[in-house]
């Protein structure tokens, strides 16, 4: 689902943005219409991204490679270098 969704917006932005991006740079020159897009760019992706990115499977509720409970031995936290709770 999410690769049709990438797939429509990429269509759907290949259609649109052409004649965007002819309209800005008609009515109010290349470096507005330039500075506008990379603004449109901004407000529509970062908050996207914002809602949609997952940077560890905890932040959705799950546990690495399907594992119902961590092992107590095994947790690795951020202040421990690598291999130091593994014992």
């Amino acid at each position: 689902m999410a690769l049709g969704f990438t797939m429509a917006g990429a269509g759907v932005g290949t259609f649109v943005m052409p004649s965007l991006a002819h309209a800005l740079v008609s009515t109010n020159g290349w470096r507005a219409a330039y500075a506008c897009l990379g603004m449109l760019v901004i407000v529509i992706a970062a908050p996207t991204v914002g809602l949609l990115l997952k940077e560890t499977p905890a932040m959705m509720g799950l546990q690495p490679d399907g594992d119902s409970a961590p092992a107590a031995s095994v947790v690795k936290t951020r202040n421990q270098p690598a291999g130091a709770g593994l014992s």
